[in-house]
């Protein structure tokens, strides 16, 4: 027994001890006693399955204990340098679950998840690493917390969530101050300041896509970042010009009157959109400079038609018809080239 003056206690259910625990038909024949003296009973092999550093330390023949051996209840104990909070996420994560919501992260049990992480890598929990990449890539989560767990990723070394979550940030404002989390104070200057730097490059991206003067008119695509785009004068879904690339039909409020150019397919359109959409994508451009996300772009998109423009659209016998429609497919477009834009840029990034 230890003769340490401080007392020392069970850990939780299953890892108590106790006859009517999870495991009454399997006992304990190991104790973990974390640094502020809680003890976990735990099982042997166990530890070995899902550890790669108890295997090999576990698989050393033991013989006859050591009478200064530490000892309690005729079980080993190993003292750990780990909290009793950190110990009991952890053996929670590689002992096997009752329910599938054992394996959920809720924003609250964010605290001390780098620790837990942390322990496992240093133990060699690969199961539990693997299992906590896929809980905290959960989409609501990351949505729910970009800034926080990217600096939680960032801490642990996970690329690929680093990559999600700082794609997710792009929905909040640059420069905007995110709410105060723990980690933010672990994270250091340089990799706040590449998420930083992340966010304002695909901002200025994602305005240069949306620059009327210089990629809206193109027919033949054109490259950005190293990417190849089509032009955005068809309609994907339906292989047809948008409607404000028409020439016949509109009224003169609208644009009648408009010179024509020929495209690369022969078909001949008007020189420029009309105008209520040319005012409509230079508010969009302003706006997504900031918030350079594809949801930002269908939500920006729809504020914008407004008054006197919105008069111009439904006073016109083309547009009036087929304006929504229209929009919709069009900005669904632009939507998935700005994620493609923030996908490459995370990759070049992070």
């Amino acid at each position: 027994m230890s003769t340490s003056a401080t007392p020392i206690q069970d850990a939780p259910v299953p890892f108590s001890g106790a006859t009517d625990s999870d495991h009454s038909n399997h006992p304990a024949d190991f104790i973990l006693r974390s640094s502020d003296g809680v003890d976990f009973h735990v099982h042997k092999d166990i530890l070995k399955f899902v550890s790669d550093c108890f295997d090999g330390m576990l698989a050393i023949p033991q013989g006859d204990s050591d009478p200064t051996d530490l000892q309690r209840d005729d079980k080993p104990v190993l003292v750990m340098p780990e909290s009793k909070a950190i110990l009991y996420r952890l053996l929670c994560l590689a002992y096997p679950a009752h329910a599938v919501s054992h394996y959920t992260l809720q924003s609250a049990d964010l605290d001390g998840i780098v620790d837990v992480y942390k322990a496992a890598h240093k133990y060699q929990f690969t199961r539990v690493q693997d299992l906590l990449n896929q809980m905290l890539s959960n989409t609501a989560l990351v949505d729910g917390q970009p800034h926080r767990v990217f600096a939680i990723a960032t801490l642990c070394g996970l690329p690929g969530l680093v990559r999600q979550a700082a794609i997710s940030v792009l929905t909040s404002a640059v420069g905007c101050r995110p709410p105060a989390f723990p980690e933010m104070e672990l994270l250091t200057w340089a990799n706040a300041h590449k998420l930083s730097e992340f966010h304002e490059k695909c901002g200025l991206h994602a305005e240069e896509l949306l620059t009327f003067n210089k990629r809206i008119l193109s027919a033949n695509g054109f490259v950005l970042d190293g990417i190849t785009f089509k032009g955005h004068m068809w309609n994907e879904e339906t292989n047809k010009p948008f409607v404000w690339w028409k020439i016949e039909g509109h009224s003169e409020q609208c644009g009648r009157g408009c010179g024509k150019r020929f495209t690369s397919r022969g078909e001949s359109l008007r020189e420029n959109p009309v105008q209520w959409f040319q005012n409509q994508i230079n508010r969009v451009a302003s706006n997504i400079r900031l918030c350079p996300s594809a949801d930002t772009v269908e939500h920006e998109s729809w504020l914008t038609v407004k008054d006197p423009d919105r008069d111009i659209v439904k006073g016109c016998p083309v547009c009036s018809d087929e304006w929504m429609v229209d929009l919709f497919r069009f900005w669904r477009q632009i939507g998935a080239d700005i994620k493609r834009l923030n996908v490459t840029a995370a990759a070049k990034s992070f």
